[in-house]
């Protein structure tokens, strides 16, 4: 056994790995003696920190007492970064019944290695004091480093948390990444009176009065609790009571007053929100006024849902500004309508009542309805949703029927588009972009061209709704949103005139709930108007053929086994400008241009349902921007989200369409301007349904 201890003093790995195994299966107390020397006296920091590993097995195996507390400390002071971080390791058992080497632990919480302050971040958590909840609170300010962060996060505990809120505050350490943590843990213990020693230390006005912080971190508290918030708030003592109280007073003058700069007024609005207070209710309802900003909104619409208890009126409040809510604000609305079935009924009520257009529901959320598993609200969104054309208009359309046997003129389309569309539509250098990209009409069937042109609000995206914004002072613009920030909003009418208005200075700011483009254009356009209209838009195009790339060899896409057909980016025809083809990852990819779009060929064998479903990739820096699926007379739109990295895939549901028996051509694009480049693309999937 000596001469095998005498072996272990070597920089050779594999015999001290063989020593050490061989010393294990001895269990012999003759190497207790030499290993210990070892550790104080070995020249190599490897031998130290192996032979203190050695002794630990020998100690947990084979029942010797092969480590000593003495031992332990001398190890912890190691001039080797790794020799001190195995002690502390290997202490964790001693650290509740040894003093000395609990405050040497707390010591080593400023030494100058990461590792060694990562290992006793880990280690803290087995001192099992309340003090321990201050060192970790102290290394916590000390540092940014996620990892150290989440090591101090692993050694919170019931015992320690109170302490770490209470140091945490008093050192300035307010940072999310350390306090939601710390919040939710103190939250996820059950005891009422728990709650109440958490919370006190954060509803205390400072001698700055409250600081935005103390929003922010109340209200994570009441989220990790949501479950048992009403139970724990009836434990508060009145003085806690009373300044939580003051808290919430506090947040919802905040929120609704003019000058309140706009992350302070989030944090109060989120404490509203959390509190489950019913007194802040009519604060956040006030602050979905289209006066405050799309963020401020859509915080308040949040805030309602979260202070549903009970939810009464809740999608009523969230409804009844409908005519003047943002498209931003319309989409988290109706979202956050579909999360219950009382809310998802009452959306319906609001359809039915014309208070909310079918065509305001994209066809993922009428999805949702029609497949709802509550059959009555399934029952109802398929007779609401099922058709919402206006019977005059449709009569309308029906009398253009014979435009598809018109041959039409060009050159006197020409003057007609200049003459009535170039108003809102750009086409060949002339006229306005305002109104949608005309390149993804012209691909189209002739009907759905005409449903484009007489029946402009059948399906109006959110994006071309005309909007009405009066003024305080008495003055009227019209026009779509161009764009918004939290101080005013930008409307662009026809012929790009542009009006920009200060939120504080809006009176009333409403939607018409119909198209920019008006209705109507019957009275100013024939049939055979009509007809040359549509050729000169085509004949304008370019009689583009496919781009070749190696790998890319375009046919009909391949049905599976199950039903399902695969559209491949290998198989496109791919045009425009910037998309191509790459081999190695087989996408679509630097998709950069409204010119560039790929067209599949389907063959479906009998008419069927199919849910369209993309596997792409987008950097999280380029996502926003939108895209059009068109096949058989029908469109699926969206909007690209981000995945992570361009080398990251997801899967993203577009929704259904429903495509008769026979060949069709399947197009995506982009639905407009493009910021870098659109996505990259390795398929689109069709599954029956």
């Amino acid at each position: 056994t000596t001469e095998l201890v005498a072996a272990f003093d070597t920089p050779n790995g594999t015999q001290r790995d063989l020593l050490h195994q061989m010393l294990l299966w001895k269990s012999d107390p003759q190497a207790i003696p030499g290993l210990r020397t070892l550790v104080t006296a070995s020249q190599l920091p490897e031998v130290r920190v192996q032979a203190l590993c050695t002794l630990d097995g020998l100690s947990t195996q084979g029942g010797l007492d092969g480590l000593e507390d003495a031992l332990l400390l001398q190890a912890s002071e190691d001039n080797h970064f790794a020799v001190r971080r195995h002690a502390i390791r290997l202490a964790e058992p001693r650290l509740a019944m040894s003093e000395p080497l609990a405050r040497r632990l707390v010591e080593m919480t400023r030494d100058e290695d990461a590792q060694v302050r990562l290992q006793v971040a880990y280690s803290l958590g087995a001192l099992g004091t309340a003090e321990s909840g201050g060192d970790l609170a102290r290394m916590a300010a000390a540092t940014s480093d996620p990892n150290l962060l989440a090591a101090l996060h692993s050694s919170l505990h019931e015992k320690n948390v109170i302490e770490a809120i209470k140091v945490s505050l008093s050192s300035g350490s307010q940072s999310a990444a350390w306090l939601d943590p710390l919040l939710a843990t103190a939250g996820s213990i059950g005891n009422p009176e728990f709650f109440s020693d958490a919370l006190r230390p954060l509803v205390a006005a400072t001698e700055q009065g409250y600081q935005p912080w103390q929003f922010s971190t109340v209200a994570t508290l009441f989220d990790r609790v949501a479950g048992r918030r009403a139970a724990s708030s009836r434990t508060l003592d009145a003085e806690t009571q009373r300044a939580l109280d003051a808290l919430i007073k506090a947040a919802e003058q905040l929120a609704l007053a003019a000058e309140t700069q706009g992350d302070i007024r989030l944090a109060a609005m989120r404490l509203l929100g959390s509190s489950a207070s019913p007194a802040s209710r009519p604060t956040l309802a006030k602050l979905l006024a289209p006066r405050y900003g799309t963020a401020v909104q859509i915080a308040a619409a949040r805030g309602l849902v979260n202070a549903a208890t009970p939810a009464e009126n809740t999608a009523q409040a969230l409804l009844a500004g409908w005519s003047s809510h943002t498209p931003a604000l319309r989409a988290e609305v109706l979202d956050l309508l579909l999360t219950r079935a009382e809310w998802s009924s009452v959306l319906l009520d609001a359809v039915e009542a014309k208070q909310v257009q079918a065509s305001h529901l994209n066809a993922h959320r009428r999805q949702q309805l029609t497949r709802h598993k509550d059959t009555a609200i399934r029952d109802r969104a398929a007779k609401l949703l099922s058709s919402d054309a206006n019977t005059d208009r449709r009569q309308v359309i029906d009398s253009y029927g014979a435009v598809a046997t018109l041959d039409g003129d060009p050159d006197r389309g020409k003057l007609n588009f200049t003459k009535h569309c170039s108003t809102c539509h750009r086409w060949q250098g002339s006229g306005h972009a305002i109104g949608p990209d005309l390149a993804a009409l012209t691909d189209k069937s002739i009907g759905a061209m005409l449903t484009a042109v007489l029946d402009p609000n059948r399906a109006v995206e959110d994006k071309f709704l005309e909007y009405v914004a009066i003024t305080q002072a008495g003055r009227q613009y019209t026009g779509m949103i161009q764009s918004e920030t939290a101080n005013r909003i930008t409307l662009v009418g026809p012929d790009e005139k542009v009006a920009t208005i200060l939120r504080t200075e809006l009176d009333e700011f409403r939607t018409s709930g119909k198209s920019l483009m008006p209705e109507g254009m019957e009275k100013e356009l024939k049939p055979q108007d009509l007809a040359d209209v549509f050729a000169y838009l085509r004949s304008s195009l370019p009689a583009a053929k496919p781009k070749q790339f190696p790998g890319n060899e375009p046919q009909v896409a391949p049905m599976r086994d199950d039903g399902s057909i695969r559209l491949l980016a290998m198989h496109a025809q791919i045009f425009g400008p910037s998309l191509v083809f790459e081999p190695k990852y087989r996408n679509l990819g630097w998709w950069s241009s409204p010119q560039d779009h790929a067209v599949w060929q389907v063959r479906v064998p009998h008419a069927r349902e199919y849910r369209v479903t993309l596997d792409y990739a987008c950097a999280n820096s380029a996502a926003g921007d939108r895209f059009v699926i068109s096949v058989a007379g029908q469109s699926l739109r969206g909007v690209v989200q981000g995945s992570g990295s361009w080398d990251d895939y997801r899967s993203m549901s577009l929704g259904s369409l429903r495509l008769p028996a026979g060949l069709h051509e399947v197009t995506m694009r982009s639905d407009g301007a493009i910021g870098s480049a659109l996505m990259d693309l390795r398929s689109i999937r069709l599954s029956p349904q």
